[in-house]
């Protein structure tokens, strides 16, 4: 009686750690499918939500062995192998998101833009922008440009901030922002 209410409780565990998993899943689909993103300050919630399910994966895989022998083997087993396919996708996590960020405010102090920059160059040096807005829920952030904003320039001086030019940014109108680039005006 014991051991079988022991594997019912395992099992609801499971169950409620699955219904969990799945709903931050839905919950950041929906949020990927409105225009949102997550965006944290320093580590991106994606990678977090990565680990998160491998942690789950650990767990559900000691709660399911059900000899001694067994949990103290994958116990001790598991993290060997699923470490290395952690690092490898954190790798790709870092390479596919690892644009940088920087938060730019109006002079008044009213607004506030997060600019999310990477480059890459291949004689000519390809700077790609994407501008969100912040929204009430902490590290979820509007996307205000429905495509990626690129400047193409060739030998150009200056990182990708400058070459956007968002230190000189013009606030004047009402939820605009124009910044002025080499190549004239971008809003």
């Amino acid at each position: 009686m014991d051991e079988q209410q022991t594997t019912i409780d395992r099992q609801n565990i499971i169950i409620k750690m699955t219904k969990v998993i799945i709903g931050i899943d839905v919950i950041v689909i929906i949020l990927r499918l409105l225009g949102y993103c997550l965006i944290g300050e320093h580590a991106s919630p994606y990678e977090w939500l990565y680990f998160l399910h491998f942690i789950y994966l650990y767990i559900v895989i000691l709660l399911r062995a059900k000899a001694v022998f067994w949990r103290v083997f994958f116990g001790v087993i598991t993290p060997f192998f699923l470490a290395p396919i952690v690092f490898i996708g954190w790798l790709g996590l870092t390479w596919v998101l690892g644009d940088e960020k920087i938060m730019i405010s109006s002079p008044s102090g009213d607004q506030q833009l997060l600019i999310r920059h990477s480059s890459w160059s291949l004689g000519e040096t390809h700077h790609n922008y994407n501008f969100y807005k912040q929204t009430f829920i902490p590290l979820v952030q509007k996307k205000l440009n429905h495509q990626n904003i690129e400047i193409v320039t060739r030998s150009a001086e200056g990182d990708d901030l400058q070459i956007l030019g968002a230190h000189n940014a013009d606030w004047s109108q009402p939820n605009t922002v124009i910044f002025q680039v080499l190549m004239g005006r971008k809003k």
